[in-house]
């Protein structure tokens, strides 16, 4: 496969983000809800200690739309929703940047293919919902039981969760209807995320009327406040599993901003520090923009070719290594 590299438009097209200096001074907020006053103490409260390494600023997103709700596997959503949801929650598989090795931090630890429709996962039992609650192998066996029934489910068809088989809370074997290249990689697609079988099957699994589930995802960022038609603030956890990689930012607000240009401009304004979808026709204007960086993304448009290897008598029947070299040659 060769990755092709173009200007893509709106859908994939360019963000527009802040330069450093303008994002560490923050951009313009708007005044939170007043609270009323707490009742009178003779003893002052200790300040929370802030994690190291981590930032107590607020990060604004300009988003073009507003989510419908925020719970994996319910609604097939566009990009400006999964930007959300993924802060919230995290993917069955996380690779290495650039890579297709497991990383540290991954749910799935280990993944053996032990033929072309079996494998064999271990679950990082590091891992913890934000309700303090370890992912088990029954929270993928639950998640898998919906995808393949829900809004979503060509992403999903490839396994056959009714022959799945859970040896124990961390250890069970995925199966394939038929044979799936891109199996195992899917699996790191952002309509994998993971969620809290106890909590979605408590408030309704595919039925669910609420928009987001407290705690059910494994997420660096937990929600704060979502004011309809307006904007969303997340919150860091700071009592996220992998203490070594903490949410950066304090948190982060999205704001809806329908409007390309509008939104656009609320980089030059000051009210957002990332704009997403900006309009490609604008990149020459912002491009020397002193204040504005502005970033072209990949489409990541590639083409996949099936090689027919399973018959006998197939030129394509051959060993790993001679399918790398017919893969190379392309």
């Amino acid at each position: 496969m060769r990755k092709i590299k173009r200007f893509a438009a709106l859908a994939a097209a360019a963000i527009l983000a802040v330069s450093m200096l303008a994002a560490c001074g923050g951009g313009k907020e708007a005044a939170a809800p007043a609270e009323a006053a707490p009742a009178a103490s003779t003893e002052a409260a200790a300040p929370a200690e802030k994690p190291s390494g981590v930032s107590d600023k607020t990060l604004t997103v300009a988003l073009q739309g507003e989510p419908g709700l925020l719970i994996p596997d319910i609604q097939f959503a566009g990009n400006h929703v999964y930007s959300v949801m993924r802060m919230m929650y995290e993917p069955l598989i996380t690779y290495k940047t650039g890579t297709t090795e497991l990383a540290e931090n991954s749910i799935v630890k280990s993944i053996e293919w032990t033929d072309d429709l079996h494998a064999n996962i271990e679950l990082n039992d590091k891992v913890r919902f934000q309700n303090g609650d370890p992912v088990t192998t029954a929270d993928i066996q639950y998640m898998f039981e919906l995808g393949v029934v829900g809004p979503v489910t060509s992403y999903w068809s490839v396994y056959d969760p009714a022959q799945f088989e859970i040896q124990d809370d961390t250890h069970m074997t995925l199966v394939l209807g038929s044979p799936w290249g891109q199996a195992e990689q899917m699996m790191s697609f952002q309509m994998y995320m993971v969620p809290n079988k106890s909590i979605l099957e408590a408030a309704g699994g595919l039925d669910v009327t609420d928009q987001y589930l407290d705690g059910c995802g494994t997420g660096k960022y937990k929600m704060k406040e979502w004011i309809p038609g307006q904007s969303i603030t997340l919150e860091r956890d700071d009592n996220y599993w992998d203490q070594d990689n903490l949410g950066y930012y304090k948190e982060v607000k999205f704001v809806f901003v329908a409007d390309a240009s509008a939104r656009e401009m609320t980089i030059k304004s000051g009210d957002a520090n990332v704009a997403y979808e900006a309009q490609l026709s604008d990149y020459p204007i912002y491009q020397n923009d002193p204040d504005v960086k502005c970033i072209l993304t990949d489409t990541g448009k590639a083409g996949v070719i099936w090689l027919n290897s399973g018959k006998e008598g197939s030129p394509f029947r051959m060993k790993r290594s001679a399918k790398r070299w017919v893969t190379l040659s392309m």
